[in-house]
This record gives structure tokens, C-alpha cells and sequence, in this order.
């Protein structure tokens, strides 16, 4: 929420859109009833690219392949952004080298 003057020297209010990041894990899935006030669809669009970050680092090191899916929607319920993260990790067989079990 922001707070300004207009040209009457008026208080007013202006308030920030509202965005909503459902989290889906797999057979897990987290509906955010709360939401966050950001300034806009490049915000949110931020907000979902750093939580996908966060989430990488808890999986990576315990999985070998997982995708999780964030559905960003709007105050209205409206689904207006999708990110999705995707890790694979797959051992190859190089000449003269064994991998390590």
C-alpha cells in the first residue's frame, strides 16, 4: 500500500495488486490463502523466479528428478503466470570412467 497526495493536497490510497503463488510438488500440492502486495505482473514474475531458486536448493542435494510448478494468480483467482522448474541428474557412461555409487 502506498500513500501520497493528489493535486488537492488530498490524502489518498493507492493500493498494490494482490498475487497468489500456488506451489505444486509432485504429488504435494500448497495453496497460498494469503497472498503478497507486489507492484506488478514483473514483480510477481521476480517473486516466482527467486522461490523456484529456494526451492532448488532444498531438492537438489536429496533427488535426482523433480519438477515443481508455480501457478501465480491475481486477486480474482485468475491464473496469469506458470513457472516451472525442472532438475535431472543422470549419470553417463564415459570411456574410462565408472561413476561413483
Amino acid at each position: 500500500m502506498r500513500e501520497g497526495t493528489n493535486a488537492g493536497s488530498s490524502w489518498f490510497v493507492v493500493t498494490m495488486p494482490r498475487y497468489f503463488f500456488d506451489i505444486h510438488d509432485g504429488a504435494r500440492s500448497t495453496t497460498d490463502d494469503t497472498g503478497v502486495e507486489l507492484d506488478g505482473l514483473e514483480a510477481a514474475r521476480q517473486e516466482a523466479a527467486r522461490t523456484l531458486g529456494e526451492i532448488a536448493r532444498d531438492i537438489l542435494p536429496y533427488s535426482d528428478r523433480h519438477e515443481v510448478v508455480i501457478e501465480v494468480k491475481n486477486e480474482a483467482g485468475q491464473r496469469v503466470l506458470v513457472t516451472k522448474l525442472s532438475v535431472s541428474i543422470e549419470p553417463t557412461e564415459l570411456p574410462g570412467f565408472s561413476p561413483v555409487a
